[in-house]
Formats: structure tokens, C-alpha cells, sequence
């Protein structure tokens, strides 16, 4: 642009000021748009990948639930075999020659004479009893002839379904009393939650093992049983997760946006499910990851006690209560492939839980920084 100095006292002169390099088609990126931001959502999910035992509790569960519900799916290998499919493969022929000794009186001279005879016999043997790991059998065979690795990966269908339908369950029932404790308050918060204390009194285990017992004596078993234990574990679990939800609601529904949402005419059940359980859902997500270790460690210990179900039904708990039994020492000592395996995938099972748990506690902080 030119610019030109109108003034005859002054010599004339042009001052040419050079144009800006970039011209005004170009595209300019602003400052706010070169920093990129992270959504709450990304956030937790970024901060729960870092943590290194959350990644070994997510691969862990991972692994368990390929080899419990694609494992048994794998028919073609030689090692898989039904969940009360028995090896009915013949023994090993013996064959056992014994030397018998006998006396005998020659009724022509009156003389006893001594004699000897080979005894034969045959016998076929049933090996496929209690054998030993082999090609056939990668964790050998129990009592019964049924194939011990088979049986864990069938045992572990059972066990983490268990755990996540109670676990959702008792969730939802929480969730439901829960929230109307906590929003309309007043008679409905003191009737629900003396119920949830009524609930909190009544001890777990012991119950379990009655109803078991009960059960038993009715001949109910198969999946029926299965049914009513996880009924069950659903009824006397949803009361910590209803006091979870009302403490949460009471807090949520003093703030600004509450008060927002009131004043604008809102329903109750769009304040309900739009504002206050989505602000819920961080600290139920923990609940029900840590929950679900607690809820495979009592099918297990129902299991171990024989209260579970019938032992032709593979579990975790069931297959490890061969050692609680009367011959439990001799398997101890001599069958470890029968019960070391179910232990083992138990622990990892409660530990995958709770690394998880922990690690999406911590991804949910706003605090962390990690």
C-alpha cells in the first residue's frame, strides 16, 4: 500500500509498506484448534490403559473367557472331549503266570507224590480311571473317566456366567431401590433402607449352605439348582449396591444442574435417567468389576463343600472338592492334575476382577494422574 505525504513544505515522498506474505485465501489454524482435548470418556480410558495391571487383569480375563467358551468348541483336536463324555478306550492286556505247588497220592503204589502247574491268568486293566496326563488327556482322568482339562474349560462357563449374571442382576435391583431411596427421599428412603439393613444382617454363607441342603433333600438338582443358587446370591446381594446408589443420588441431586433441570419442568424419570444414573454409572462400574471375585469365590466354596451342583456338571468349585472327600489325601498327594488346575484358574479369575476394579477406580478419579 502507498502512501503519499501532502504537505509542500516537505519534500515529496513514497513509503511503500509491504504486504502480508500470507494471503487472505489461505487457511489459518487457531491456537484452540491445534490443541487437542480429551472427552471425559477418552480420558478414563486412556488413564486405565496406562496402568499396567489393569492391562494384565483385561488379558488375563481375556484368555479365560477364549478358553472357557471357544475352547470346548474345538472338537477336531484329540484332546477335547464332552463334559460327561467318558473314555470307555480299553485297558492294557496283563497277563500273570503263577507257579502252584500240590500233592498227590498215586492210588497204585500208595506213595504222595509232589507236583508243580503254571497258573495263567489274563486281566484288562482300565487304566483310563485316574490316568495320568497324557496325549489324549492333557490333565489325565478322574473317578469317573471324564477328561479333567475338558471339564475346567466347561467349568469355567459355568462359573464366570455365574458371576456376571448375578452381578448385573443384583446391579439392576440396586439401582432400582437405590435410586428411589435417594430421589423422593422421606417415607420411601426410610422403608427401603431398613430393608437394605434387614438384608445386610442375614449372613451369606451360612444361608447358602441351608438352601443347598434343602434342595438336596427336595432331589432338586441339574440346571433347577443353578437357577435358584444364582437367585439367590442375586437376592442377598443387592443391598450394598442400593446404599451405593442412594448416597450417590443424594449428593447429584443438590447440585446446579439439578436444580436446572427442576426448574425447567423436566419429568422425573428423564432427571432420573438422563442426569442422575449416568453420573452413577462410574462407581457402579467398579462395584461390579470387584464384586464379581466375591461372587465366583462363594460358587467355588459351595463347590468345595459338595453343596454345589452335581458333580456330572463340571465347575471349578466341584472339580477341586475331590480333595475334601474321605480319599481327599490321596489325591493330594497323588492326583495333583485334578485339583491344582480348577485352584489356579479361581485365583486368576478373582485377580483379573480386581485389577480391573482397581484400575478403573483409579481411571475414574478425577484426581488421578496417573
Amino acid at each position: 500500500m502507498d502512501y503519499e505525504n501532502k504537505n509542500p513544505d516537505i519534500a515529496e515522498e513514497t513509503v511503500t509498506i509491504p504486504e502480508s506474505p500470507i494471503s487472505s485465501n489461505e487457511e489459518t489454524v487457531s491456537i484452540a484448534d491445534s490443541v487437542k482435548t480429551l472427552s471425559p470418556g477418552q480420558m478414563v480410558m486412556k488413564r486405565f490403559f496406562r496402568s499396567k495391571l489393569s492391562m494384565v487383569g483385561l488379558v488375563t480375563l481375556i484368555v479365560l473367557f477364549i478358553f472357557s467358551f471357544i475352547g470346548p468348541e474345538l472338537k477336531f483336536l484329540p484332546f477335547i472331549w464332552g463334559e460327561t463324555e467318558l473314555d470307555k478306550s480299553p485297558g492294557k492286556t496283563v497277563v500273570t503266570e503263577k507257579q502252584i505247588s500240590y500233592s498227590y497220592t498215586n492210588p497204585e503204589t500208595g506213595e504222595v507224590e509232589n507236583h508243580t502247574a503254571i497258573s495263567v491268568s489274563v486281566q484288562q486293566l482300565k487304566s483310563n480311571i485316574e490316568a495320568p496326563p497324557s496325549k489324549e488327556h492333557l490333565l489325565g482322568t478322574d473317578a469317573m473317566t471324564y477328561d479333567v482339562f475338558s471339564r475346567l474349560m466347561y467349568g469355567g462357563r459355568i462359573s464366570l456366567t455365574i458371576g456376571f449374571v448375578v452381578v448385573i442382576l443384583e446391579t439392576l435391583l440396586g439401582v432400582l431401590l437405590g435410586g428411589l431411596a435417594g430421589y423422593f427421599g422421606k417415607w420411601v428412603d426410610q422403608l427401603i433402607m431398613r430393608i437394605v439393613d434387614i438384608f445386610y444382617c442375614i449372613p451369606t454363607l451360612p444361608l447358602m449352605l441351608i438352601i443347598s441342603f434343602m434342595l438336596d433333600s427336595m432331589g432338586i438338582e441339574d440346571r433347577a439348582k443353578l437357577f435358584v443358587m444364582m437367585a439367590l446370591l442375586t437376592l442377598l446381594g443387592w443391598a450394598g449396591t442400593a446404599r451405593l446408589v442412594r448416597g450417590q443420588i443424594l449428593y447429584l441431586r443438590e447440585q446446579e444442574y439439578m436444580m436446572a433441570a427442576e426448574a425447567t419442568g423436566l419429568p422425573v424419570w428423564r432427571k432420573i435417567f438422563k442426569h442422575l444414573l449416568p453420573n452413577v454409572m462410574p462407581q457402579l462400574i467398579v462395584t461390579m468389576t470387584l464384586g464379581l471375585g466375591n461372587i465366583i469365590l462363594t460358587e467355588a466354596t459351595l463347590g468345595y463343600l459338595g453343596l454345589g451342583l452335581p458333580s456330572r456338571y463340571a465347575t471349578w468349585g466341584n472339580m477341586i472338592n475331590v480333595v475334601s472327600g474321605e480319599h481327599g489325601l490321596k489325591y493330594i498327594q497323588n492326583y495333583p492334575n485334578m485339583w491344582v488346575a480348577p485352584g489356579i484358574c479361581i485365583i486368576l479369575a478373582v485377580l483379573a476382577f480386581n485389577f480391573i476394579g482397581d484400575g478403573l477406580r483409579d481411571a475414574f478419579d478425577p484426581k488421578s494422574k496417573r
